[in-house]
């Protein structure tokens, strides 16, 4: 099972920022850092995850392979030499976990948020046991100051951004918030001493459609 709270180094460089980055979040409580070859940062987190006080077997790391004819060998720049989940637009994911190459397959990535829902494939996923990460879970900062947020940040006492992490969490998600700040990243992940109320679950339910990055239901990789 992968670990509930995950930092994304997506469009994350230089290297020295983001090798920075993944030590900072290790240091707050991380074990599970979301990454891919496109992202051009793969060396970096391997350094990280080398010079960290876990041993491999406590960091669970998640990468992308975009096609099949880029080569697997991409994991040596990680230096973990294997990967504890692998994600892949293509069907030979079957093919390489038999080799070895992966682990988890039944993993769904989708942008969620309460201003994106997904019923439809949230249900799906769920009914068939397929964990759902959540990715842009704090919708880019764009939705912070919202007015579904607010009076849940005053009751509570939290941020915004905690109260979207946390509503994530309750919907069952693995969420994959990102910063590069180190307080940020101490924030992301100190959402487990509340718990919000099925009443204002509920008022964050919204039927919206909007999204603040591609949406591979709508758009091909190719557009």
């Amino acid at each position: 099972m992968a670990p509930l709270t995950i930092n994304s180094v997506i469009r994350m460089n230089p290297e020295k920022e983001c090798e920075d980055v993944v030590l900072q979040a290790f240091k707050a409580g991380y074990h599970h850092v979301d990454s891919a070859i496109v992202y051009k940062n793969e060396a970096p987190c391997g350094s990280a995850i080398q010079k960290s006080e876990f041993f491999r077997e406590g960091i669970f790391f998640t990468s992308k392979i975009p096609t099949r004819t880029l080569s697997y060998d991409n994991t040596n720049n990680y230096g973990v030499h294997h990967l504890d989940e692998l994600e892949t637009h293509i069907k030979e994911l079957e093919e390489e976990r038999g080799k070895g190459k992966g682990g988890i397959i039944s993993v769904g990535q989708w942008e969620l948020h309460p201003w994106l829902p997904r019923p439809d494939i949230v249900g799906w996923c769920q009914k068939r046991g397929v964990v759902i990460e959540a990715y842009s879970p704090l919708v880019r900062g764009e939705r912070l100051e919202d007015k579904l947020l607010q009076p849940l940040v005053k009751k509570y006492g939290k941020t915004a951004a905690q109260i979207l992490v946390r509503w994530s969490l309750q919907r069952g998600f693995v969420p994959l918030p990102k910063s590069v700040t180190p307080s940020r990243i101490v924030e992301n992940t100190d959402v487990y001493d509340f718990e919000l109320t099925a009443e204002d679950m509920k008022s964050l339910e919204t039927d919206e459609y909007s999204p603040c990055c591609w949406d591979p239901t709508k758009a091909t990789l190719q557009d």
